[in-house]
Order: structure tokens, then sequence, then C-alpha cells
């Protein structure tokens, strides 16, 4: 066990020193700052119409804010916490009161979500369970870029019915890959290491969003949708997801073109598979193994106990840091430095509380559809143009369930005016809210992945489009006429 527990720790320090390797140029990082600035108060002056003074000043710090993140001019966390100040000295309120509302995203579960998911991929790390996935990649990549990469897509949609949550499949993962890259002698932001993790930071959340359990944006979408069961949310949703996974993975492949050689020297237990008797199942796996299983079945199963997300993924982290039978203490869980992952959530969702409450996001998606004849348009056109109105809204809201929030009752409201079945095109708000993915600051999952600096941020703006582009043809020449073919029709 002194290999396994001394790796992750080497694996942490290298990371460290990378993210300090690829941190911006005082010159290129006051530049940067410069045109967040500039912006900002560009869309502070504009003689916008029919907008509250702190709606418009929440689209400054808003446009700000996505600019400093976008063009990283400081790190993320210190961004994160600079929203937070511009929120609470901008706020229309008091300042006890502002800054209550500034601070509305850690009063939230996600961040303390996020924080139990990492403790869990920290266990498997330290015990030791992720090296052994790492065997098991190894094994079956038998020296293939190929191998090694579609294996990864086959099995997404499986492992998110297994652990629902993309930000804990990757956090289980990306330690996974790391040592199956330091087998093999693949050196950070290679194409082949390029090529997993963009497939890792952009279509993991596409195989949650197949599943009503997948995360909060597919519970949110169905809510607001009227309420549906697992079994209709999955036969709603599976193939369009499905195919923007595969039909994208191939893309992004082919855009990349990894190599890989033979590894220059794999020893004969890390090719052993998990059941061989040359690598004794340990301990720490097993319990770390147990967990993960308990919490995924909790997860599952919520609909029996009624049980929020956070709750089994609380009570996994306590078990797997509890002395005698936990696999790690705090300082193990403390080295791997979520804390960026946690202020950037909740700065996030703070943000889209101040959209949402101000009017901003009303106003914005209002007034993209003021001058459009949405009822003389035909199909196609109709479904391009509301999918461009839900483009702008998601990427400016940090957070899905809060862009959901604000799209769906307002497509509703449209649906009802112009005679078109609403659920379909909600069920495609959600589709195109999980695939616009263009900076990593966007959602956890993502965020995770890019802190691994496998990718530049351009990189994961052209994947992005690319998943967005493949997203679209689906939803207009698959999805719609699916949805039809099981019961939701466009016309009703």
């Amino acid at each position: 066990m002194s290999q396994v527990s001394t790796a992750p720790r080497q694996e942490i320090r290298r990371t460290d020193q990378e993210t300090t390797r690829h941190r911006p140029s005082a010159r290129r990082g006051l530049t940067v700052i410069g045109l967040a600035l500039l912006f900002g108060g560009i869309v502070l002056a504009l003689p916008l119409h029919g907008i509250d003074p702190w709606a418009q000043r929440v689209l400054a710090i808003v446009t700000t804010s996505l600019v400093l993140w976008i063009g990283e001019g400081l790190d993320l966390a210190v961004t994160s916490i600079a929203v937070i100040a511009m929120l609470a000295v901008f706020g229309p309120k008091g300042s006890s009161e502002s800054t209550h509302d500034a601070l509305f995203g850690f009063q939230q579960t996600a961040g303390y979500f996020i924080l139990s998911t990492l403790i869990v991929a920290t266990a498997t790390v330290r015990s030791g369970l992720a090296a052994r996935l790492a065997r098991v990649l190894i094994a079956g990549a038998k020296g293939s870029a190929r191998r090694m990469y579609f294996q990864l897509v086959v099995f997404m949609p499986f492992f998110a019915m297994m652990v629902p949550s993309a930000t804990t499949r990757n956090a289980i993962l990306l330690p996974a890959y790391d040592h199956v890259y330091e087998r093999y002698g693949v050196e950070r932001g290679d194409a082949v290491s390029k090529s997993i993790s963009l497939a890792l930071a952009l279509l993991q959340m596409i195989a949650s969003t197949a599943v009503l359990t997948g995360g909060v944006l597919p519970i949110t979408a169905a809510f607001l949708l009227g309420g549906m069961s697992w079994g209709e949310w999955f036969r709603y949703m599976a193939v369009p997801c499905y195919l923007v996974i595969f039909i994208s993975s191939i893309i992004l492949f082919v855009w990349q073109r990894p190599r890989l050689d033979a590894p220059r020297a794999v020893e004969p237990e890390q090719t052993a598979s998990p059941g061989s008797k040359r690598v004794p199942w340990d301990p720490a796996e097993v319990r770390s193994a147990i967990v993960i299983g308990v919490m995924t079945l909790l997860w599952l199963n919520d609909f029996l106990t009624g049980w929020d997300p956070l709750i089994p993924a609380l009570l996994g982290g306590v078990v797997l840091l509890a002395p005698g039978i936990g696999v790690i203490n705090w300082k193990d869980f403390e080295s791997s430095s979520p804390w960026t992952l946690f202020l950037v959530t909740g700065s996030a969702l703070s943000i889209a509380h101040a959209m949402e409450e101000s009017g901003a996001a009303s106003w914005l998606a209002n007034n993209l559809l003021s001058h459009v004849p949405l009822s003389s348009m035909p199909d196609p056109l109709l479904l391009l143009t509301l999918l461009v109105v839900v483009v702008p809204v998601s990427v400016l809201l940090p957070n899905r369930s809060g862009a959901l929030g604000i799209l769906i009752p307002l497509l509703t409201s449209i649906c009802v005016k112009i005679g078109v079945n609403p659920i379909p095109i909600g069920l495609m708000a959600s589709l195109v809210v999980q695939t616009t993915t263009f900076y990593s600051m966007q959602n956890s999952s993502t965020l995770l992945v890019y802190q691994s600096r496998h990718f530049a941020p351009f990189d994961l703006l052209r994947g992005g489009l690319i998943v967005f582009g493949v997203s679209s043809l689906v939803i207009v020449t698959i999805a719609v006429p699916w949805w039809s073919l099981v019961g939701l029709p466009l016309h009703p």
C-alpha cells in the first residue's frame, strides 16, 4: 500500500506545478482585467429600455465576471470572490441584506455535494481503487489510443447508471487516467490526454441527462415540465442524448487524431485484472467500493427514501473520513485542494439567483423574442429560433438549473400562444443547456476536468462548439421525430 498512498501525493504536487506553469502572465492578466471592466462598464452605461437599474447592474457584473473567467485574468477562485464582493457592493438593499443575498450560492446544497464527491474521489485514489481501475484501463487499451478513448465513450451510459453524478464519475476517473498516462509515458496536454479529457469534460454530463437521477438538471426540468417518472424521462431522452455522445465522440477523436504507442514498461501486476490473485483486494479498496455502491443505491432509490442527493453524499463522505472504518483523514482530503470548485460553484449560484431575482434574465430572454414572428415559421426554423434563444441564457447563467428555471416557463408561455406542445420544447431546452459548455466555469464537472490542465480554454471552446452543433442537428432531425413517435408530438 505504500506505493499507492505516495503516488497520489506526487500527482498532486505535479498538478500544482503544472497549474503554476499555466498561470497567465501579469501583462496578460492586467489586459483581461481591463477588458472585463471595460465591457462591464459598457453594459452599465448602455441605455437599456424597460430594465430595472439593479438588473442592469447584474448584467454588468455577469459580463465582467464572464470575461475574467473565460480569459483567466484572475485565478478562478479569486474571480469567484470578486463576484460575491460586486454583488454585495452594488446590491439594491442595505449592506447586510445585499451581502446575505450575494452569499446565496453558499447556502445551497451544490457546493457541499461537490465537496462530498471529492471526498469519495480522494478515497478512491488513496485506497488504491483508482489505481485498480487504471490497471483495467491499461489492460483494455492494449497500447491503442483508439481503444482507450472509445472504451470510455461506450461505458459512459452504463457508468452513469451506477454513479449518476457526472462530477463524481470524473472525480473517480481523472486520477485513474493519470495513472494510465504515467504508465504509458503520455505527457500532459498530449493529443491522447486532451481527447480523453475533452470527452470527460463535455460528454459525461450528457450521459447523466439521459437518466432522471443524473443530477439537478433533469430533476429540475422534469419538475418544471409537470413531473415525469424515471422511465418516461429515459424513454424521451436516452435516444437523443446517446446519439449526441457517440457522434460527438467520433468528431472529437478525428479532430485530435491521438496516437499512442505500446507502453514502455508495464509491470506484470499492473496488467492483472481486478480479480487476479496477484493483485488481491486491499481492505481499504473493499470499504471504498462498498461505500460508493451504497451511495449509488441510495441515489437510485431516492423515490423510496425521499432524500436529497446531498444526504447520501454527505453520509458517504463521513464514513470514508471516519477513524477505523474510513480510508482517508481530513489532511488527505485537504491536500486535494477542492476549494476552488466550492468557491466557483457558490458564486455561480449567487449570480444565477441575482439574474432571476433582479429580472435581468427574463428581460434578456424577452427582448430576444420581441420582434420574431414565431407563429408563422415552419417547424425546423421555429426549433432553430428557440434554440438560439436558449443558448445566450445558458451561457450567461453559469448554473444550469437556474437557466432552466427561467427558460422553461418562458418557452412554455410562448408555446401556448403559438399552439405548440411545450413539453418537447422543454426537453429540447434541457438538452441544449447541457450541451452548451464553452468555458470551464459553466459546471462543476467540466471545471473539475479543466483543473487537470490537459487542455486549454480554447480547446474547450472548440470542443463545446462541436458538441453543440451535433446536439442542434440531432434535435431537429432525430429528437423531435422520436418524441412524436413516443407520444410527444410538436403540435398537439
